[in-house]
C-alpha cells in the first residue's frame, strides 16, 4: 500500500456518496482534518488506523483524528462500494458554537469505530440531509447532530484505537508551527524532555510515519496550498516552507506530484 497526504482545505469538506474503486482507498493516507465516513450498504469493511488493522460489519461510522495514518475498504471487493465521508478542520470548533466537540468522542483517542446498530436510518437521514445543504451554517449544524447522535448512540463502539504516547499530539503541533525551520529530532527531543530514540519509536507507533516523513508531508502540503496563491512566487514557497533552495524544491515536487511548481500552478489557478 502506498501512503498520501491529502488536504481538504479548511472548515467542513463532504464526500457524497459515491463509487470508488479498490485501488484508490486503499492508499494509506493521512491528513490534517478529522473525518467521520459511513459505508452506505450492509457489508464487511476492513480498515487499518495507525499499523493496527480492524474488521467490521455494518452499521458503523469511523471517526479519525487529524494526522492519524489510516485507509478503509471493503472485506470483499467487488470493483465498487458506496460511501460518504466528511472532512472537517478543528478551526470550526474554535470560532464557532458546537454542542459536541469530537474530542468528547474520541476521548484522547486517535480514532473511533461506532456501532449504529438500530440507528443506521436516522444517521444515513441526516447525512443525506447535510449533502442537500449549501450554506456553511446549515452544513455545520447537520454535522453538530451527527457528532450528537454518536455521542448519544446507546451501543458501545466496537473499537477504540488508543494513542500509545499522549505527548506526540504535541508534538506534532509543535512540528506544524514549526515547518520552515530546520527542526531536528534532537531539537524535539529536548523540547518535550525524551531522548531522540524514544521519540522516534513514540513518534512511528503513534503514526505510522518517521518524523522526517511527515515533516516532508508537511512541507509539500503548505506548497501546495501557497501554489494557489497567484500572488506568491516559488522563491516565496521556497522561503516560507524551508526548502534548501529552489531546485531540490523543483526536483522533489515533481517526484512527490508529477508535476514541476510552475505546471502545478497552472493546473490549480
Amino acid at each position: 500500500m502506498s501512503e498520501a497526504f491529502e488536504d481538504y482545505g479548511r472548515e467542513l469538506y463532504v464526500e457524497p456518496g459515491r463509487f470508488c474503486s479498490n485501488k484508490d482507498s486503499s492508499a494509506v493516507h493521512m491528513h490534517p482534518h478529522y473525518e467521520l465516513s459511513f459505508f452506505l450498504h450492509p457489508q464487511l469493511v476492513q480498515s487499518l488506523i495507525s499499523q493496527t488493522p480492524y474488521t467490521v460489519d455494518y452499521p458503523h461510522a469511523i471517526l479519525v483524528a487529524p494526522f492519524i495514518p489510516h485507509f478503509t475498504t471493503p472485506k470483499e471487493y467487488n470493483g465498487v462500494y458506496d460511501r460518504c465521508v466528511i472532512y472537517f478542520d478543528s478551526y470550526i470548533f474554535s470560532s464557532r458554537r458546537f454542542t459536541t466537540q469530537p474530542e468528547e468522542l474520541l476521548h484522547g483517542s486517535t480514532a473511533v469505530i461506532f456501532n449504529l446498530s438500530g440507528r443506521a436510518m436516522l444517521f444515513e437521514h441526516t447525512l443525506n440531509v447535510l449533502l442537500q445543504l449549501r450554506t456553511t451554517a446549515e452544513r455545520e449544524k447537520a454535522l453538530d447532530l451527527l457528532l450528537y447522535l454518536l455521542k448519544k448512540n446507546p451501543q458501545p463502539p466496537l473499537v477504540t484505537k488508543s494513542i500509545p504516547e499522549s505527548y506526540i499530539p504535541e508534538v506534532i503541533a509543535h512540528v506544524m508551527s514549526t515547518i520552515r525551520d530546520k527542526c531536528t529530532v534532537e531539537d524535539l527531543s529536548r523540547s518535550f524532555a525524551v531522548s531522540p530514540d524514544k521519540l522516534r519509536r513514540d513518534f512511528q507507533k503513534t503514526t505510522g510515519m518517521s518524523i522526517g516523513k511527515f515533516v516532508q508531508f508537511m512541507k509539500l502540503n503548505k506548497a501546495k496550498r501557497m501554489l494557489e496563491d497567484p500572488q506568491m512566487t516559488v522563491a516565496d514557497i521556497v522561503e516560507q516552507c524551508g526548502y534548501e533552495s529552489e531546485s531540490y524544491f523543483y526536483r522533489l515536487f515533481k517526484k512527490e506530484t508529477g508535476y514541476t511548481p510552475n505546471d502545478y500552478k497552472k493546473f490549480r489557478s
